[in-house]
């Protein structure tokens, strides 16, 4: 019995004292819509400073598309691109992004005075209030997401033809997986937000994004929010994608 007590015992020793590889702790800072948890490795005083460009990005886009954040969202920062991706599962970014209701940001310890931080943040911000109009395309928000966080070159220029209609591009953005597929994807994401900031300006995308919270038919907001017929609209964005492709 002795002897049995004490292979126990050795056991369970084991048990408690083996390391838990990948498994990191994380401080927490309650902000006033933000839940901020950050790796050992950031100061508190960045972590701070990241979330104070949160709620400033928040408050602004609040004001734009009339939306508020019920409770608060989480942020969680990570000193490793590699454990944010796994984490956060993005496709495309080793930065920042936003899935599943919570805030993905990436924090490297070499990083000077979070420079660049910002416009990740408003690109982040901006995917959590888009999430917030279920009606909206995903494409769409997706790409909107780009151009305010500074960020629509930032996968070169369209490389195939194959996208002939707003449909495709919204099966692309469903189905891409893999990494050619993915960067191709947010190459046309980008050129299409800048097709049409360039062609109706900022303010008419946001009204175009606002009245999908009464309407999920994109042709109606499209042409309410453009004053142009969307077929029109289609046709000179395809043509303005194989000009890019061309170049």
């Amino acid at each position: 019995m002795k002897n049995i007590l004490l292979i126990v015992g050795i056991v369970l020793s084991l048990v408690k004292t083996e390391p838990v590889f990948g498994v990191q702790s994380m401080q927490t800072i309650s902000m006033a819509k933000f839940r901020l948890k950050y790796e050992n490795g950031i100061s508190s005083q960045e972590a701070k400073n990241i979330g104070k460009m949160f709620e400033k990005s928040y408050a602004e886009d609040k004001k734009i598309f009339g939306i508020a954040f019920t409770g608060k969202i989480d942020v969680l920062m990570y000193t490793s691109a590699s454990r944010f991706k796994t984490e956060s599962q993005t496709r495309a970014f080793n930065d920042g992004d936003y899935a599943g209701g919570k805030c993905y940001l990436v924090v490297p310890p070499k990083l000077k005075g979070l420079e660049g931080m910002e416009f990740v943040v408003k690109r982040v911000v901006a995917r959590a209030i888009l999430d917030r109009i279920p009606a909206c395309p995903p494409w769409l928000a997706e790409a909107y997401t780009l151009f305010v966080g500074n960020a629509t070159a930032r996968f070169g220029k369209p490389a195939r033809s194959t996208t002939s209609s707003f449909s495709d591009l919204g099966e692309d953005y469903v189905s891409a997986e893999h990494e050619k597929d993915v960067m191709e994807l947010y190459a046309k994401l980008g050129s299409t937000i800048q097709f049409l900031v360039d062609r109706f300006g900022k303010e008419r995308i946001e009204e175009a994004l606002i009245g999908f919270k009464t309407t999920g038919n994109i042709e109606d907001v499209f042409q309410s929010a453009f004053k142009e017929k969307y077929s029109d609209i289609e046709k000179e964005w395809v043509a303005a994608l194989h000009v890019q492709m061309k170049q």
